[in-house]
Order: C-alpha cells, then structure tokens, then sequence
C-alpha cells in the first residue's frame, strides 16, 4: 500500500481510535496508534500513551472490578511496577514497544470505561512497589495460590537447571495457616482436602482435580512431548509405547512441580518447568474415551484445557490387580505460576482490613509502596 512508503504511520486523536483486527476483534485506544509493516503480509500495531492511561485498559481486564477498590490499588500498585521494568528491560524493543497487550505482559485492551478500576489507578498514581535499595520491585501476579506461592528461580529457568538464586522479595511463601508438606503422600493429602482454609479459598480455582485413563494420558504424551522444548527423552521418540508411570521428582518450596519423569514400556522422558509440565499433561481429549473434565472447587467442570491450571498438583496412580497402569488422577490447587502477588489472595487480605500498601508487603515481602513516577 502507498500508505508505507514512507515507513510507519501514525494516527492522533482527541477521542479513542478504534481499531478492528482480521479475528473480528475491534478496541478503542488513546493516545497515537502507529502501524508499521512488517515483511510482505503484516503490520505491527502500536499504541503509545501514558503509563497511567495504559493502566486504565489493563486493571479491569486483569482484575474483576468486583474485588473491591483496595484490592483493584494493590493490582495497580503490582503492574504499574511491572510495567515500569519492561520500560527499561526493551524486550519488545524489534518492535519499538515496551509491552505487549496479552499476558506474555500483561492484558491490555485499550480505552476502557470503569470507574471502580479508574478510581483505583488514581488512587496510586505513580506509586511502585520499591525496594530496600531504592530499586522497583520485578512485580508479577497470578489468578489463584493453592495456599502456597512459588519462588521465581523455581518457576523460570532457561536451561532447566533451576540454578538461579532468584530476587529476595520473589520467593515460595505459605498463604494460610499450615506448614509445607514434606512427602508426596502428604502433598497429594494436602490437595485432595477441598475444605483446606487458605487466603484464596473462595476461588473456584482453589482446589482441582482431573482423571486420565492410561491410554488418554499415552495419546496425549505422544504428541505433547513431541512439542516440548524443556523434555529429554530415552528411547525412540516415535514410539515410546504404553505409559506405565509417572512421577513429580522435584518440587519447590511451596510444592511446585519442576521436573516431571515419565516412564514408558520401551524408554522415559523427563519435563522440567512448570509451564513445560502443565502443557505436557494438556487435559484435552484427542481420540480415546470419554471427554476429560476438570472439576473445580465450587464451580462447573470445564473441558478442552491446553494446560493445566498450575504446576502445583500431586499424581495418584490407578493400577489392575496385575500392577498395570489404568488411569492417572492428578490432584492440585491454584491458577497461574505462582509468583508474586495472587489475586484471590489480595481480594481476601483486603476483606480483613488490610490496605493495598500491606497486601504489596505481604505477597513482596521487604517491599515498600513508594511514589517513584
């Protein structure tokens, strides 16, 4: 198109431009929308505008306004601090952005009118959370706790040695009144009791559970491994056979499954991450048996999962008279990886009186909330 060429284009206004995408989708943003070719059949699609502004267009889509004020600032207060490290960090910098708009960043959906949430950024403007060296915090946050947290080294790790030490403030933390179990008996206990109180009880996410039978849990392997970038495995790839086992070999502090070995008639594979592992045990049914439900605490079971809700979960195998592998049950909690700030959790601590400046403590602890923008 002539438009291009004289390299990107811009468009200003004093009201939200609206734009429509080739899916049917279609937002309204402020600020200055720039499209910029890219290649023979793309464009990349930026929007530029002020911190504060992009936080109106992500806290109502990362948070259900219904939360409540306090718990909408803490959310504020957590991606205005993330999005303040990806300003400097330049991960998106091909692109001349800062951010993308889905949670590889964090959700953002252009102009949008609420109140509640406006109220909330305003209330914090410009406030981060900050630590004891002046630094801003790395923020992250997530649905749902299982009741435990998970420690950042725990969770990202390049080549899966997990050899990070991981920040100070970002680490595996007890959300409720009980200890870590210590034995995958008492971690499969600890999951399977659907009445355990814990900050993030009230979510629907808070206990969940799914069945496999052994051939389901095979035909899915056979193509999730394949696609696994975070898997070694022994034996023919094409055809490792029936499954006949499967086990949680390394967990984190807070019981988060890191490496996941499985073990075949004719070879084993060996996963290692959170993310790798929920994608690996996708609970979608392929050909075989019966759809696969995953029922949660309190609400309607779902279907068609690409992944599991969290990597905080525990194996029950079912096994015949003869000691053959029939079915999986996998046992777990939570919704998301884990680290930083749980949404449920805040939407809880804010019901108890706790202000948005005591939850940012409580989920990054030896933070503080300061206005540094």
């Amino acid at each position: 198109m002539p438009w291009f060429s004289h390299g990107i284009v811009t468009a200003t206004a004093e009201t939200p431009i609206r734009v429509a995408f080739a899916d049917g989708t279609a937002y309204q943003y402020e600020g200055t929308i720039e499209l910029e070719r890219r290649g023979a059949d793309s464009l990349a699609v930026i929007n530029e505008l002020s911190l504060e502004r992009y936080l109106l267009g992500v806290v109502p889509h990362e948070m259900p306004t219904s939360f409540g004020q306090t718990a909408l600032e803490a959310q504020a207060i957590t991606a205005r601090s993330y999005a303040y490290n990806q300003f400097y960090a330049n991960t998106y910098c091909a692109y001349g952005a800062h951010v993308t708009d889905t949670t590889a960043s964090q959700v953002y959906l252009g102009y949008a009118e609420n109140e509640t949430a406006a109220q909330a950024v305003k209330a914090t403007e410009g406030m981060c959370a900050v630590t004891k060296t002046g630094a801003v915090a790395q923020t992250y946050f997530y649905s749902t706790s299982c009741g435990f947290g998970a420690g950042s080294q725990e969770v990202w790790s390049k080549d899966g040695s997990f050899s990070g030490r991981g920040k100070s403030y970002l680490q595996a933390q007890t959300y409720g009144d009980f200890a870590p179990p210590q034995t995958e008996e008492e971690w499969l206990a600890f999951w399977q009791d659907w009445k355990k109180q814990g900050y993030d009880m009230n979510s629907p996410w808070y206990r969940w559970k799914v069945y496999f039978s052994c051939g389901q849990m095979t035909e899915i392997l056979q193509k999730t491994l394949a696609e696994s970038a975070n898997c070694r495995i022994e034996g023919n790839q094409n055809d490792l056979g029936r499954l006949t086992g499967i086990a949680v070999t390394r967990r984190g502090q807070g019981g988060l499954a890191m490496e996941l070995q499985l073990t075949f008639e004719k070879g084993m594979a060996t996963v290692k991450t959170e993310n790798a592992i929920r994608k690996v045990l996708s609970p979608t049914k392929r050909t075989l048996g019966e759809p696969i439900y995953l029922q949660r605490k309190g609400a309607e079971a779902m279907t068609g999962n690409a992944m599991l809700p969290s990597g905080f979960f525990a194996v029950k195998e079912m096994k015949n008279a003869e000691g053959k592998l029939t079915g999986v049950a996998l046992y777990g909690g939570g919704n998301g990886h884990g680290v930083g700030l749980s949404q449920y959790g805040a939407k809880y601590l804010a019901e108890q009186g706790k202000t948005a400046a005591e939850i940012i403590a409580c989920y990054f602890p030896g933070t503080k909330v300061e206005k540094v923008l």
